[in-house]
């Protein structure tokens, strides 16, 4: 387990009533570490529950360190340009997004497969206005990408504004949230029997961009209406 000592809040924290074990009293009593039980690279904890007469062992899983990021061109979108076709053969104005993924560690293994959730102008009201040009109409999508330890790792897919786009105001905004692939959900332990790792819970795994569309409203691209209204009796 690591400490860092630039860390203001706990990033976890364990009760006895988690640990599955009936019974437990004055659980966290005692405590003693510093010793790799299961050769991981990482120290494992003993923790006491003397009103029990018992002992727990619990083990440190590795801890993965990602630095990602996220890249969107371009960032405020001319509906006049069309680079993109779809199946009828209509053309669309579209934008390129690109995530890139590099990981490091104490006790990782070389290659691990990570999953990354897109999307795409979501968490509002209105029907959204992007959508993943590889499947058109759907503006969400989950994709695995395998990594190599210290080596970046890049995908970029392509996003299309519809023709018949009305908010041409509101930003639209682009979310990739990244995870460790994990095929034994639930479960802290691998089925042969070394601990899994998880990503370092300091660090956010989610990107955000936010979009605009230009709308010929000065050098700052951002229009107040003028709405005049006259009323007679």
């Amino acid at each position: 387990m690591c400490i860092d000592l630039l860390l203001t809040h706990l990033l976890q924290v364990i009760y006895a009533e988690s640990l599955h074990e009936h019974g437990l009293k004055t659980f966290g009593f005692s405590l003693n570490g510093g010793l790799d039980v299961d050769s991981n690279e990482y120290p494992d904890l003993l923790i006491g529950s003397y009103g029990s007469d018992r002992a727990v062992q619990l083990k440190s899983r590795p801890v993965v360190n990602v630095t990602a990021s996220l890249k969107v061109e371009p960032e405020n979108i001319n509906l006049e340009e069309k680079g993109c076709t779809l199946s009828d053969n209509s053309t669309v104005p579209c934008v390129i997004v690109s995530l890139c993924l590099q990981y490091t560690g104490i006790g990782v293994h070389w290659e691990l497969n990570f999953t990354y959730d897109i999307r795409l102008d979501m968490g509002t009201n209105r029907p959204p206005r992007l959508f993943l040009l590889y499947n058109e109409g759907r503006n969400e999508d989950t994709m695995l990408a395998t990594v190599k330890k210290d080596l970046k790792f890049c995908r970029s897919v392509y996003a299309y504004l519809p023709s018949n786009l009305r908010d041409k105001l509101t930003p639209i905004k682009v979310e990739v949230e990244y995870n460790l692939y994990d095929p034994y959900p639930g479960q802290f332990q691998h089925p042969r029997a070394f601990m899994k790792p998880i990503l370092n819970k300091a660090n956010k795994n989610t990107l955000q961009k936010l979009l605009q569309i230009e709308k010929n409203c000065g050098r700052d691209n951002k229009c107040i209406p003028d709405l005049r209204l006259t009323a007679k009796p």
